[in-house]
């Protein structure tokens, strides 16, 4: 952008902003520069919408709802990666989320996001709130504002556990000597589920990771996560995937390289998890491994080639002749697919599981 936002037209900043979104899509390196600048360029447009003098009211407001539709997604995917993703703070975070829920107050995921956030730092009064919100907005015309079923599984456990912590706080500020002497005639029986809480919360974060691997799918505690993850404790010749945004790692026997960006971690767990060797010339599912790359006349050849090339170039990084991936030549786009030759397991937190299909 070669001029300051606020010297663009109305005009020229709905044209900034299309091709903004153009370059988004286009580049199969996935979006390494981030939303923040995508973000002011929306804002900035809603502010001139605000101000626009039309005779076509209707096609104003028909802009305006569809530039606060774009902008909702883009604070949700912004805010999701700088806390979920391993980037930013959980005050950014959170901040974006809440904007979003401003501009679309049926965003279900974006209230998800938030609860988590809250239950996290103890404020479960704040987590209740987003998690009955969450709740309440299951179901979006815009897919990823969906909540799945697990979502919703995960949801209702941890607003059961938030109630819980909040009587057991209540609980205890009833049990102190000083509330008992002010109001000696509160008709309250000394009464702790403290006990049951605790072993609840251990339960919870024993199934705070998912582990995928070739043939079954378990739950496991960070801590056990994070030990197969450790160069002496990998299991041989498998590959082993961290899945954490840009904090991704990819690992085999005692090496392991960075991914530098969670477009292409995923592009190979959608590859290793969705494809296989036995379904040769299967484009459906070639196409689904690379789902984030937009379904148009632009998803080529070249534009697959390159991105299956970086992840072939990781892998020759990592390890000599590993080779995981098969060809299938088809008379439109080719098929690429994993071919079973070396075992891989794949570890995420649990609740975003369902974001990467797993």
């Amino acid at each position: 952008m070669g001029r300051k936002l606020r010297e663009m037209s109305l005009e020229e900043l709905l044209v900034e902003m299309h091709r903004m979104e153009l370059t988004r899509e286009n580049d199969v390196n996935g979006n390494e520069v981030g939303y923040g600048p995508e973000i002011e360029v929306h804002k900035r447009v809603l502010q001139e919408l605000k101000n626009f003098k039309s005779n076509t009211v209707k096609s104003s407001e028909d802009i305006r709802t569809d530039v606060e539709r774009k902008l909702s997604k883009l604070l949700y995917n912004h805010g999701s990666e700088m806390k979920f993703r391993g980037q930013g703070s959980r005050f950014d975070a959170e901040k974006a989320l809440e904007q979003a829920i401003h501009l679309d107050s049926k965003n279900g995921m974006a209230a998800y996001r938030l609860a988590f956030i809250n239950y996290r730092v103890a404020d479960y009064k704040k987590a209740i709130r987003y998690f009955n919100a969450a709740l309440e907005n299951t179901i979006h015309d815009e897919p990823i504002f969906c909540l799945s079923n697990r979502e919703i599984y995960y949801a209702r456990l941890y607003l059961m556990m938030c109630h819980l912590r909040e009587a057991d706080n209540l609980n205890d500020e009833l049990d102190d000597p000083n509330i008992i002497k002010k109001y000696p005639d509160l008709p309250y029986v000394p009464y702790s589920i403290k006990e049951f809480v605790n072993n609840f919360n251990e339960e919870l974060s024993d199934q705070a990771y998912m582990v995928v691997d070739n043939k079954k799918t378990r739950y496991v505690s960070y801590q056990e996560a994070r030990g197969m993850f450790t160069s002496s404790s990998r299991q041989k010749d498998t590959l082993i995937i961290w899945l954490d945004g840009v904090n991704s790692k990819i690992a085999f026997n005692k090496k392991e390289r960075l991914f530098y960006s969670e477009f292409k971690a995923k592009q190979l767990v959608y590859l290793l998890h969705s494809t296989h060797q036995n379904n040769p010339g299967n484009e459906d599912n070639m196409q689904k491994s690379f789902d984030e790359l937009p379904e148009s006349p632009d998803l080529t050849n070249i534009r697959v080639r390159s991105a299956i090339k970086n992840i072939r170039k990781l892998l020759l990084d990592l390890y000599p002749d590993l080779d995981i991936i098969i060809t299938s030549r088809q008379p439109t786009l080719k098929g690429y697919y994993y071919n079973g030759k070396v075992p891989y397991q794949i570890i995420c937190r649990s609740e975003e599981a369902m974001d990467l299909y797993l």
